[in-house]
């Protein structure tokens, strides 16, 4: 299932992407663009081949995912009594579910009750997913069908990343010294390893989501500061995603209002080629879209299916290159 670039819109254009469309100003140095409303999300054209399916079923009614080898993408299913149910997405587009039994919420050093999934989750190469624990991590392993538990010696989980195939726990500001752990929980002394940096295009710009580079590109989800003596539209608060790819800069803004998407509404999800990037457009209906970045070219990727909006939330974390 190779990914592939957007088909190019039909002649006249289609929802969100007019033929012949130009961007609508420029906020530091990075050309606008604008994402369609929610409600002209299913008018975009389907993508075909890409690395989802083209419907993922959040519901937990699927296969169990013992052996599958690997996932594209890991979501957790969580309402007021907290996790519910954890869901994979294996290669062949199955959503399959985890059992998850002794896996609880965790509680962070503020005693705030958080996801034990983060958008940094699951492995660059799909093979394990850890879940975040109070004190510890679990680490879940599709080949083998096995947990492992991972004592952090007191550490808060919070920020806690893969380092290829290893596990980066960052200290808080204060705290005990950060750790690099194979995925077995063994310790290794290693120089100081970084999580990526965050992407901002002004510096007082609020990065969210998991910044995802590749082929020298890269993307995040981004609130934007909007300084309104730039050219352009006044972009104060706003959310939109931000690329730099081949040393070019673009960013795709969303509308504002009520009714619209979420807080936090646009994650990046990954890149289908050396420039086009997937991000979740999160709301009711929510989807992972594709832009094709310096254009108004979007395409639907997948639906995100079988969850309640208003009872229940879900995060996802993608291995997508």
């Amino acid at each position: 299932m190779g990914p592939r670039a957007p088909d190019p819109p039909a002649a006249g254009g289609g929802a969100g992407h007019p033929a012949g469309a130009e961007p609508r100003g420029s906020y530091a140095g990075a050309q606008v663009w604008q994402a369609p409303d929610v409600a002209d999300e299913p008018n975009l054209p389907r993508l075909q081949g890409g690395p989802l399916p083209a419907e993922v079923d959040l519901s937990g009614a699927g296969p169990v995912a013992a052996g599958i080898g690997r996932a594209v993408a890991v979501f957790e299913v969580d309402d007021d009594r907290g996790l519910d149910r954890v869901v994979a997405v294996g290669e062949d587009g199955t959503s399959y579910t985890l059992d998850v039994a002794g896996i609880d919420p965790w509680a962070d050093s503020g005693g705030n009750w958080l996801s034990p999934l983060s958008r940094a989750s699951l492995a660059p190469d799909g093979e394990r997913v850890f879940l975040r624990q109070t004190g510890a991590l679990a680490v879940y392993d599709f080949g083998t069908d096995e947990w492992t538990r991972i004592d952090l010696d007191g550490r808060d989980p919070e920020d806690t990343w893969w380092a290829t195939d290893r596990l980066l726990v960052v200290p808080a500001e204060g705290a005990a010294p950060g750790l690099v752990l194979d995925a077995d929980g063994t310790r290794v002394d290693t120089p100081a390893v970084d999580p990526p940096p965050p992407v901002r295009l002004l510096t007082d710009d609020e990065p969210y989501g998991v910044p995802v580079d590749a082929r020298d590109a890269i993307a995040q989800g981004l609130v934007l500061s909007g300084d309104p003596s730039r050219a352009g539209p006044d972009l104060r608060s706003r959310e939109g995603v931000a690329v730099r790819w081949g040393g070019q800069s673009a960013v795709l803004v969303v509308p504002d209002g009520p009714g619209r998407r979420w807080l936090q509404c646009c994650p990046v999800v990954g890149w289908l080629d050396e420039a086009t990037v997937l991000l979740e457009s999160r709301h009711s209906r929510a989807r992972v879209l594709a832009w094709r970045a310096g254009t108004e070219e979007l395409s639907r990727v997948a639906d995100i299916r079988g969850w309640r909006a208003g009872d229940e939330a879900f995060v996802g974390s993608y291995a997508i290159p």
